[in-house]
């Protein structure tokens, strides 16, 4: 299966905004990532740590960047949520290199 073919069965969101990850039950430091995209079924961030494929991490959604989205829009993140790795990507933005990862909800909406 191609790196970049479309695997959501619902609507993507994207937007840019920060967010906090670190493995549940406060096992690990909080890593700092930037959100690019969601949906109902999970999303994606950019962050300088890798997480590898079947990780469970506890993601924190800062609403102070996401303000801009209509309160009445069908597409607002979740604020926090449990989630496990499905794959994971060295990828270069602005001059250096991050890792671009996507996630599906454990728990759906």
């Amino acid at each position: 299966m191609a790196v970049n073919q479309e695997r959501r069965k619902t609507a993507r969101f994207h937007c840019e905004g920060e967010l906090t990850v670190e493995l549940p039950f406060g096992r690990s430091r909080k890593t700092e990532a930037r959100l690019v995209d969601f949906s109902d079924q999970g999303l994606c961030f950019l962050s300088q740590k890798a997480f590898k494929p079947g990780t469970d991490l506890m993601v924190r959604i800062s609403m102070e960047s996401y303000r801009h989205l209509s309160a009445d829009a069908d597409c607002q993140p979740r604020t926090m949520g449990l989630v496990t790795v499905k794959w994971c990507h060295d990828s270069i933005r602005q001059g250096g290199s991050v890792h671009k990862i996507g996630v599906m909800n454990l728990v759906p909406y």
